[in-house]
């Protein structure tokens, strides 16, 4: 039960990165009780949070043909059913479910739902943005706490700014949930790889790091890339 840090997989454009990730994702999810978030990056809507957002619109069933307080209504029942299966044998479970309780509007807010009065509508724009980041880590952090939990990062390289703070937050002082950040990417007009701003702060530095380069597999490793598995270093 320890982060496994992120996995960098890259490759340019159709040479089978999907296909890996879905194969891999088959293979784990079979053979494992595990969360698999996907949080895809947009080449031309990079708002604020977009991959995380995405995430979570799922994740919360909202619908666009939904009205906001049929939206309301299916976000409180996933937080009401993510609270009844968390264990009880943890001691850090208790805090963090009650913190998450408190900044359940912050959470909303990622997803367009408002409530009047607040504890979001109460904070300045910086607040805001800290504690939005805050408030997403302690439900990853208490989904892990049911089972495993891997974040895929499609198209990393197009990922905003804010969503980059996101993942320094995320990947600080949890050495001891099983998370495991997946980040799939182009190359650099350059040539160059693709790497989290993460990796460029000093205080970072002790997180494991993993690559799979799809361009220097061999011609029948590429064939057979629907029969690979993640590996990591890590057990489910």
């Amino acid at each position: 039960d320890k982060f496994a840090g992120i996995v960098y997989i890259y490759g340019e454009a159709g040479i089978g990165k999907s296909r890996l990730i879905h194969e891999s994702q088959k293979q784990i999810m079979k053979e494992n009780r595990v969360s698999w978030f996907y949080c895809p990056c947009e080449e031309i809507l990079r708002q604020s949070l977009n991959p995380f957002k995405h995430f979570l619109k799922s994740y919360f069933n909202q619908s666009s043909t939904n009205t906001v307080e049929e939206n309301k209504v299916r976000f409180n029942e996933t937080i009401d059913y993510l609270m009844k299966r968390l264990p009880v044998d943890r001691t850090e479970v208790e805090d963090i479910k009650k913190e998450l309780q408190r900044t359940t509007s912050i959470l909303g807010a990622m997803i367009d739902l408002h409530w009047e009065g607040s504890l979001y509508e109460q904070l300045d724009s910086k607040l805001k943005f800290d504690n939005t980041l805050f408030t997403f880590k302690d439900l990853i952090k208490i989904e892990s706490f049911i089972q495993p939990v891997i974040i895929e990062i499609e198209d990393t390289h197009w990922i905003d700014n804010d969503s980059q703070e996101m993942i320094k937050v995320l990947t600080r002082n949890i050495e001891n949930y099983p998370i495991v950040i997946i980040s799939v990417s182009r190359y650099r007009d350059d040539g160059s790889k693709f790497i989290l701003e993460v990796e460029k702060v000093e205080t970072y530095q002790g997180l494991p790091f993993h690559e799979i380069d799809l361009n220097y597999l061999s011609e029948e490793g590429i064939k057979k890339s629907d029969q690979m598995q993640l590996s990591v270093g890590y057990k489910f």
